[in-house]
């Protein structure tokens, strides 16, 4: 009995001993970290943020930049892993694939790995420990020189500092003053392209895929930009930036292959006038309709067409928008998504 106690305590040590070690390995950790370099695979949501709270726990940002608390368990080679995937990507109904993030604690700076799983329709893997990428985060510095409480170079939005919710991060200037678009009487935007942040493989009737279509998505729609002063008083209309009409096939629509930029070739007012006072309220409202569709399947092929509605539906037109509080002085972009596609448009937008 003795030598039972004896080695249950010895157990017991052990385990002890593990758990301070594996805690000590994460504490140093323990923060708000952000990408040191661009990800680049822009074909699963990128993570803005990582906050790691806990050796269990984790906040990570999401598509819409919004932080979502994750439990971690620890895996065989000293990281932690996601419990459940931070994005699936579903096909014909089923979950075909998983996105589960690692971490890791190289020489104190967090490496970040996204791992994505594919699975058939009853659930079996496919494939076997795939990476879509690996980057080093650096921790996210505040600038509290003026206000400890406030912030400098921050924007309105949900970046988790510490376990409280408070701004996302804006970009800074060489001098650390921030890019907020200022006050001004009269502003420009131009520069309007577009970019699509996935592309699927589609596929006809009968299951085939085509070579020019891969690797594409495939846009019709009608868009518009219109600035508002207030909730319903209109400011200016600045016109067309997004202009694809059917033309008798559905290989006539507007493609764009993944990471490219499109310019706007529409012709739209770049100018508009905005009263001080109107500065917080005033927004821009990007209007009208864009779908993604497969233009393998047509009405006539006896398939059911697969039309993707990301903005406006069937039955109409409807709108997103930015408030100018909201931008920086200089690129911007606003996306048009559902869970299955994106359309990035991009703009620069300047005081005059």
């Amino acid at each position: 009995m003795k030598k039972i106690i004896k080695l249950l305590i010895i157990v017991m040590v052990m385990m002890t001993g593990v758990q301070v070690s594996y805690g000590q390995n994460f504490t140093a950790l323990f923060g708000t970290w952000r990408p040191s370099t661009p990800i680049t695979n822009t074909q699963y949501t990128k993570i803005t943020f990582v906050n790691l709270i806990a050796n269990t726990k984790a906040k990570i940002s999401d598509a819409n930049n919004n932080h979502i608390e994750y439990n971690l368990k620890a895996i065989p080679n000293g990281g932690l892993e996601t419990l459940l995937p931070i994005e699936i990507k579903k096909l014909y109904g089923y979950d075909a694939k998983k996105v589960f993030v690692r971490l890791y604690n190289q020489n104190n700076r967090l490496r970040v790995v996204r791992k994505v799983y594919e699975y058939d329709r009853n659930g079996t893997l496919l494939n076997s420990n795939p990476t879509i990428d690996s980057i080093i985060y650096e921790k996210a510095i505040f600038n509290n020189n003026l206000n400890p409480n406030k912030p400098t170079n921050l924007q309105p939005g949900n970046l988790i500092n510490n376990g409280t919710i408070i701004k996302k991060y804006l970009d800074v200037n060489e001098d650390g003053t921030n890019k907020k678009l200022p006050i001004a009487t009269s502003y420009n935007i131009t520069n309007v392209k577009f970019q699509t942040l996935y592309v699927d493989d589609d596929k006809d009737c009968n299951k085939k895929t085509s070579e020019f279509s891969n690797n594409k998505a495939e846009f019709f729609g009608d868009i518009k930009i219109k600035i508002f002063k207030s909730a319903t008083a209109l400011n200016s209309d600045l016109g067309r930036i997004f202009s694809q009409y059917f033309k008798g096939n559905l290989f006539s629509s507007y493609f764009i292959e993944l990471n490219a930029l499109k310019l706007s070739t529409e012709t739209y007012k770049s100018n508009f006038q905005v009263a001080s006072a109107d500065y917080n309220q005033t927004r821009i409202v990007f209007f009208g309709k864009l779908m993604e569709i497969n233009p393998l399947i047509d009405g006539e092929s006896g398939c059911e067409t697969e039309i993707d509605y990301l903005l406006g539906s069937k039955n109409g037109d409807s709108s997103k928008d930015l408030y100018l509080k909201d931008l920086v002085n200089g690129d911007n972009y606003i996306d048009l998504k559902t869970s299955k596609n994106t359309m990035r448009i991009h703009f620069t937008i300047k005081p005059n």
